[in-house]
């Protein structure tokens, strides 16, 4: 099958979710074409509406945002939603810019989306309920998101001895909760150490911080080498749609510090591969890292039960098997 899987670029999980996914189908035996547009177009995507498909493409599938763009009525099409930012639970942490642009704009091009697509996607169960909740006639599937397991894997044991290592990986925004890792951190004291991949001017709040390291953007082996090394993730957000910093850091065998929130109940077992608090309160966050670092043999036995979780729930392979029967139906 000849598949076209276009996108506008941001350094985000789409981004990342595309490019594996294409990988994938490519190594299937399908004919792929990955095309990226400017992140620009994010904001006025029928601007992109004149772009032809590859020649002889019989399928499609694009993010819902991007639907006035990628839709084309005579193909086959996927609309797949990663995070659905019309969810009431996320609109108190916008600005007054991002709540304009979402209820005016997003809102029309997911729609279209939903409206005309063959299939719609949801990279969560909790995401398909909340689009089912806003678009009464939409049908979602869930889908989880999936990694490459074989990639992201145990490289070398996080260090006996120093600074309990808490990594902390995404964008450094309100939505993650970045705001939230400076009293945690100022708390937590010197025995704690957080690696962040930002920059110190992304972060004021955390700048000066002798416990807090800025790695700026990290390529993947990169990143492979940071969760391997981190004896937890830190995920302190607001709302994801399925975080693929979660489950890339449950299969390089790091339990998450996560939110009890949105989709990561999903992908974090409470007290078996990882620690659950509720979220905005920073003492849980607090009192989570020092459970975790008080008693290493529970650390060791969430570190395994991630990663077997990972690789029996969120492999590429299954997430790609999924997607690859909407296609064939």
């Amino acid at each position: 099958m000849k598949i076209w899987l276009p996108y506008t670029h941001a350094p985000t999980g789409s981004t990342t979710f595309i490019k594996a996914l294409g990988r994938w189908l490519d190594k299937r035996g399908h004919e792929v074409t990955v095309q990226a547009f400017p992140h620009a177009f994010q904001y006025a995507p029928r601007l992109l509406k004149g772009i032809a498909p590859p020649e002889g493409t019989e399928a499609i599938i694009y993010n819902s945002w991007n639907a006035p763009a990628f839709q084309r009525d005579d193909l086959r099409t996927i609309c797949v939603e990663h995070l659905f930012v019309l969810d009431p639970a996320i609109h108190r942490y916008k600005s007054a810019s991002q709540a304009i642009f979402h209820d005016l704009f997003v809102r029309s091009f997911i729609a279209h989306g939903y409206a005309l697509a063959d299939h719609i996607v949801a990279v969560s169960e909790y995401t398909a309920r909340a689009v089912r909740a806003e678009f009464r006639h939409s049908n979602p599937v869930a889908i989880p998101n999936g990694i490459d397991v074989e990639r992201f894997r145990p490289v070398a044991p996080p260090p006996v001895d120093g600074p309990f290592r808490l990594f902390f990986a995404g964008t450094p925004s309100i939505r993650k909760g970045i705001d939230l890792l400076a009293p945690i951190m100022q708390s937590l004291g010197p025995s704690f150490q957080l690696r962040m991949t930002a920059n110190e001017s992304d972060c004021p709040d955390l700048a000066g911080l002798a416990n807090v390291t800025f790695l700026g953007r990290l390529q993947q082996d990169q990143m492979i080498g940071e969760y391997a090394a981190c004896h937890a993730l830190l995920a302190p957000t607001r709302l994801e749609g399925l975080p693929l910093s979660v489950l890339e850091a449950m299969s390089c065998g790091a339990p998450a510090i996560a939110s009890d929130i949105s989709s990561l109940p999903e992908a974090v077992e409470h007290r078996h591969t990882g620690l659950l608090c509720p979220v905005d309160e920073v003492q849980g966050f607090i009192t989570a890292a020092r459970t975790l670092a008080a008693d290493p043999a529970m650390r060791l036995e969430m570190s395994k039960n991630a990663r077997a979780r990972a690789v029996e729930q969120f492999s590429i392979d299954r997430m790609g098997e999924a997607y690859l029967a909407l296609l064939m139906d």
